[in-house]
């Protein structure tokens, strides 16, 4: 587990916090143990057809299962006293370098003649292979066995219906035992009691000797005394995770939050007055937010661990989760995956905004208006280079042509002065390329514990409702979609901006505006100067024709 690489929890966080105690738990070293003996059991189940190096190679892989890494193992038969693939010192170095460390070695003690009689009273049914103890075949010992329960039967004057089926079912075994089973049991070479000897000699010369040795932490105790030594020790205990499942009722997928919580609460109580509690999580599947998706839970998918409730959201998920929620509960979870789209008027502080979003979530900003802006040239250069060539496809054309050159300066001319318009696909593509590099191996070292998919912020895209449909078959929609406006005051905080912006060209235009203005204004007042002084002049004109026809006695009519 990668949390193992770290220091551990210090001894003086608050034990009365819930978030630190679970916090702390979650990094603990699940407990591991490796129950040693001398070997009785160790040659009864292991069959010839199956190699020792099979055998081994099923053990580590085991220990390495997320399952292990949250319960723990407790592993019995390893070392092997078969040398056949590793050697014993081998094995136990195999042991030391593994990933999960036992926390205790335990060689559980016995006397050599009480284990001997042990193993030669084995015997074995040579049609089904499975091995029956003394206890079970040795007429005297059945015998004796019900004559005490007769014994005890009469000095209990309660009866008990549970207990006389059992002895009635214990007798019917014994009987079968004797009639069917017993003529057909063979004794093995291996049980034979000076074959038995040779194997514990064995046994404690080659591995008890190299263990004690070796081992760190080595218990050397008595089988009844191991859970009590074991206790002494302090080792923390597993947390199991229940399913909060209903038999008798089935929760409807549309069942709102607080209902559904409410009611997971008080399935599978371990006290009367406890119920669940809620997580950081709610409804969200822990699973799913770790991969870097923002997944609802299924209500029959609900389960509880460390007195919290959590719903996974598909089958995949709760095999996950039950085998091992460490890794999804650790912090810095829950922590949304970060695919958030930002949209809004030009000077909005869209820019800014993706920025502040992308170094708080470790996400890598896409600009929208930077996308292959290179590549979109040079397809349109190409298309206006294609079209040239249809005109004078006779002629032999390189690149190193000088007509050639001349049409690419023009096509490159053209497309730098007219606006850019490619398919919706393009651009859709495009987005898609961009978050595929960002889900490239080292996404997930943006900080501990981060998801692979998500990181990533694009700003100002989509820009229309035919961009989202595109997004939306590709499957490329965000989580969070933050779209910034100005309603106040009809937006004067925008246009302040965007008038700090291009203050220059604003005033300059401004300036030539009211020149103009003020020029097209002396203009017509020059054009009605002049037509008042014509009008002035004409009728000064006129009075003075007038002025001299009446002086010459009316005998010219000037009108």
């Amino acid at each position: 587990m990668a949390s193992q690489k770290k220091k551990q929890v210090t001894p003086f966080a608050d034990i009365f916090d819930e978030d630190e105690t679970e916090k702390a738990f979650l990094l603990s070293k699940p407990t591991c143990l490796i129950i040693l003996g001398k070997p009785c059991q160790e040659l009864l189940y292991r069959g010839q057809s199956i190699s020792e190096e099979l055998v081994t190679r099923m053990i580590l892989k085991k220990i390495e299962t997320p399952e292990a890494a949250h319960f723990g193992y407790i592993l019995s038969g390893f070392p092997s006293l078969s040398e056949e693939y590793m050697t014993v010192l081998e094995q136990i170095e195999k042991i030391k370098s593994l990933k999960l460390k036992p926390d205790f070695l335990i060689n559980i003690k016995c006397p050599d003649y009480d284990l001997c009689q042990r193993i030669s009273g084995q015997r074995q049914h040579p049609d089904s292979g499975e091995i029956y103890e003394r206890n079970q075949w040795d007429p005297d010992i059945i015998e004796k066995r019900k004559k005490k329960k007769e014994q005890r039967k009469h000095e209990d004057e309660e009866d008990n219906e549970e207990e006389e089926q059992e002895d009635e079912e214990e007798a019917t075994a014994d009987a079968f035992m004797l009639s069917d089973i017993l003529p057909h049991l063979v004794q093995r070479p291996e049980d034979f009691f000076e074959n038995a000897e040779e194997r514990v000699k064995l046994y404690k010369d080659t591995m008890l000797h190299a263990l004690e040795v070796r081992a760190k932490i080595y218990l050397n105790v008595s089988q009844p005394s191991v859970l009590a030594r074991l206790q002494s020790m302090g080792l923390p205990n597993g947390a199991l995770i229940t399913r909060l499942q209903s038999p008798e009722e089935e929760l409807p997928e549309t069942m709102e939050n607080d209902e559904l919580f409410r009611t997971l609460s008080s399935y599978k109580l371990i006290a009367p007055q406890y119920r669940w509690c809620r997580s950081q999580w709610g409804r969200v599947c822990p699973v799913a937010l770790k991969e870097g998706n923002i997944e609802m839970g299924l209500p029959d998918l609900a389960v509880s661990f460390l007195g919290k409730m959590y719903v996974l959201s598909s089958q995949e998920a709760l095999r996950a989760f039950m085998l091992n929620p460490r890794p999804y509960l650790l912090p810095p979870m829950p922590l949304p995956p970060c695919k958030i789209l930002v949209l809004g008027p030009p000077l909005s502080g869209k820019t800014t905004l993706c920025n502040l979003i992308a170094n708080r979530y470790k996400g890598q900003v896409g600009i929208y208006k930077y996308f292959k802006l290179v590549e979109r040239l040079d397809f349109k250069i190409l298309e206006s280079i294609e079209e040239a060539c249809t005109e004078t496809s006779e002629l032999e054309v390189t690149a190193a042509h000088p007509e050639v050159q001349v049409m690419v300066q023009e096509a490159l001319n053209i497309a730098v002065q007219s606006p850019i318009t490619l398919p919706t696909d393009v651009y859709a593509a495009v987005l898609q390329e961009t978050i595929t590099e960002v889900k490239i191996p080292t996404n997930k070292d943006r900080y501990p514990g981060a998801p692979e998919k998500g990181g990533w912020v694009v700003d100002n895209y989509p820009i229309s409702s035919a961009h989202w449909s595109v997004l939306s078959e590709k499957g490329i929609l965000p989580d969070v979609v933050i779209c910034l406006k100005n309603s106040e005051n009809n937006g004067i905080c925008l246009l302040h901006r965007l008038y700090l912006a291009n203050k220059d060209e604003i005033n300059s235009k401004i300036f030539n505006r009211l020149k103009e203005e003020a020029l097209k204004k002396k203009q017509q007042e020059d054009e009605a100067r002049k037509e008042l002084q014509q009008m002035l002049k004409l009728r000064e004109e006129q009075q003075a024709m007038e002025s001299v026809g009446e002086k010459y006695g009316g005998k010219y009519n000037f009108k």
